[in-house]
């Protein structure tokens, strides 16, 4: 079965339980499975073996069914959905019920696309001298997702975030400071509070791609400062609202206008809403 090397890696040391895949496989729980590296590997050369699974079942994924394991698959929700379900593509996910790590990679073994048989008897020959004799049940679920979160969800909700602010960066506002929430699963949400003069936002930017605003918040905390300016699924469109609501302005060290607030908060996207009223660390 070919995997990217990093993927294989997390699935070898438990903390993949289920592998995101596109087709169906058509081998049947119980089947092992040797796992080599695709081209986008590096450290052990394309098509080096590193290990094997026992395949357990295979779930076809709406789009609840992706929410709920993403942790387990050593990502998260909106990466998931973008790859496969926004892009009408089938997701299928591939349990792992066992793995079993080499005791050293076998280089440049396999090459091609697609889980296939292997017939070649001395190549099943060596596999199985290098194989650890270990073989191993992933980690325990709680284990897995606060490996995922702390290795995968924060770091690329960091990322999304600095992007997402960096043109109210430009336009003068100071990053106070930021936290991450986690009392509203499944969200992980990224607070940052940003000031720029008398003037004084919260953007909330969550890891299903939801952005929340509030304005005129003179502590940080909007508790008593609902609903929200605007909430979108949407960078693009968080930045455009940016715009029109002058936090974009270039700061002449005159307070920068605010827009009229509309009648009502805006909402858009497919995720579902979360409680109004939060409780800020």
């Amino acid at each position: 079965m070919p995997i990217e090397e990093k993927f294989a890696k997390q699935i070898l040391a438990g903390f993949k339980r289920y592998e995101i895949r596109t087709k169906r496989t058509r081998s049947k729980p119980g089947t092992r499975a040797w796992l080599y590296a695709t081209q986008r590997s590096r450290k052990d050369g394309v098509g080096a073996v590193l290990g094997s699974i026992i395949l357990g079942e295979c779930i076809q994924l709406d789009e609840d069914d992706l929410r709920r394991i993403a942790p387990e698959a050593a990502s998260n929700y909106e990466l998931l959905d973008r790859l496969y379900l926004a892009g009408r593509r089938p997701a299928y996910a591939l349990e792992v019920a066992f793995y079993e790590k080499l005791r050293t990679a076998v280089g440049g073994t396999i090459t091609g696309q697609g889980i296939r048989r292997i017939d070649d008897h001395a190549l099943l020959g060596r596999l199985k001298r290098a194989a650890s004799m270990q073989r191993r049940r992933p980690r325990r679920t709680d284990e897995i997702r606060e490996h995922t979160l702390t290795t995968v969800t924060l770091p690329w909700l960091r990322k999304q975030t600095k992007l997402l602010l960096a043109p109210l960066v430009d336009a003068g506002w100071k990053i106070e400071h930021q936290h991450d929430e986690l009392e509203y699963p499944p969200y992980v949400t990224l607070v940052s509070v940003l000031s720029r003069g008398r003037d004084r936002i919260v953007v909330d930017r969550d890891d299903h791609g939801n952005v929340t605003a509030w304005d005129d918040v003179p502590s940080g905390d909007v508790d008593d400062q609902e609903p929200p300016l605007f909430t979108l699924n949407d960078q693009r469109q968080a930045a455009r609202q940016f715009a029109q609501r002058g936090w974009l302005a270039v700061n002449s060290g005159q307070r920068a206008p605010m827009a009229a607030r509309p009648p009502q908060p805006v909402h858009h996207g497919r995720s579902p809403s979360r409680p109004a009223s939060r409780r800020r660390r």
